[in-house]
């Protein structure tokens, strides 16, 4: 069972960087006790240094919870560890089981995670959640 999940995800590659307003980088974490924390940063100067964009931190329900890390943990066991293509923006998803093991993965932004995206958007409502693309 599933104790949290990380989701780093950046667009830097598929947005345009000369609008310093552009969310760029978000982090999304989900605790097993319901604790959501959201953060992103802007794109800043272009020049790899990133603005403080915004940040949340509510609960969700446990069974809520429950439902999230069960779709994913399925999702994801027989996915390979890396999906990076060339040109696209990227994700990395951190899964922390019960025994403090962690699963890593690695993705492309490029819609072949959108079932997942959307799974976790209809339970989790942040405005314009990147995520897994």
């Amino acid at each position: 069972m599933l104790k949290k999940i990380k989701i780093y995800t950046n667009i830097a590659k598929i947005e345009n960087p000369e609008n310093p307003k552009i969310e760029i980088e978000q982090k999304l974490t989900i605790n097993d006790d319901g604790k959501i924390i959201f953060s992103s940063s802007l794109m800043g100067d272009g020049k790899g240094h990133y603005q403080k964009g915004r940040k949340e931190e509510f609960s969700i329900e446990q069974g809520t919870v429950k439902e999230i890390f069960s779709y994913v943990e399925e999702y994801f066991k027989d996915k390979s560890v890396y999906g990076i293509i060339p040109g696209f923006g990227m994700f990395e998803l951190d899964l922390q089981d019960s025994h403090n093991n962690y699963h890593n993965y690695y993705g492309a932004i490029s819609g072949e995670h959108n079932d997942v995206t959307e799974y976790i958007r209809h339970r989790i409502f942040i405005k314009d959640l990147i995520l897994l693309g």
